[in-house]
């Protein structure tokens, strides 16, 4: 029989995620389009070579993140919605909003993105909004989708209780570890990460929930419809997808 050490030990060289320090390779696994695969590979190997490595980021769309103990609007998790980035996603003009919590929440406000956009390129500009961020540990991100006009997003802050209502039901899209629509040509597409999660066992082993586990990969959809109200219903096309190489 293995020590109990010994299988931990193992498994802890299993599960080592990368660092901010690593460097990637994309390379398609997956393509529906030669012209759109090539385009978003040039893209990832330009400017996400080290997606990981967000340092030296402090400050987003002109606002600057705090100390993390000061950091009350928890501005830190939407770090990776913006970095690293191309022109392609920075066609996407999202903006930091604040979000009130209900008036029976134990929380205060978060910050959260807005952006008007054709998500589901039908002609018509939809609200979008990134509420849920990766935080680690099981983390994923969604956005919420809802018809131009349904929210008045003028205000510098929502109300949570708005966002989900008798009248106000919105569209999920995405599951991933990192969620991100950007725009290549006049199209929209959602860029969505994900990695090797932990095995039941692996945390039951203690190991907990170790990010960026290789296989690492990033999938390029085309969003075009979904139910209201019911996550996990999304009718999207797999354009691409590109498996992360360390280099």
């Amino acid at each position: 029989m293995i020590p109990r050490v010994l299988l931990t030990l193992a498994l802890t060289v299993t599960v080592a995620g990368a660092s901010e320090q690593t460097t990637y390779e994309y390379q398609i696994r997956d393509g529906h389009s030669r012209s759109v695969c090539t385009r978003m590979q040039e893209v990832y190997n330009r400017h996400f070579e080290k997606p990981h490595d967000r340092r030296d980021v402090s400050s987003l769309v002109g606002i600057k993140i705090p100390a993390p103990r000061d950091d009350k609007l928890r501005l830190r998790l939407l770090v990776p919605s913006f970095h690293p980035s191309s022109p392609e996603f920075d066609a996407v003009k999202w903006k930091v909003k604040r979000l009130l919590p209900p008036s029976s929440a134990t929380y205060g406000p978060r910050a959260i993105l807005v952006a008007t956009l054709d998500i589901d390129n039908d002609g018509s500009e939809e609200i979008v909004i990134k509420q849920s961020f990766y935080c680690g540990r099981f983390g994923r991100e969604e956005l919420m989708v809802y018809e131009r006009g349904a929210l008045d997003v003028s205000q510098n802050e929502l109300k949570a209780d708005e966002l989900w209502s008798k009248t106000n039901v919105p569209k999920f899209v995405g599951h991933g570890a990192y969620v991100r629509p950007f725009v290549l040509d006049g199209t929209t597409y959602v860029h969505e990460y994900e990695y090797r999660r932990a095995s039941v066992k692996e945390v039951e082993a203690g190991l907990g929930e170790t990010p960026f586990q290789a296989p690492e990969y990033v999938s390029v959809l085309r969003y075009r419809d979904s139910t209201p109200g019911k996550r996990g219903t999304e009718i999207q096309d797999l354009v691409c997808k590109f498996e992360m190489v360390e280099k």
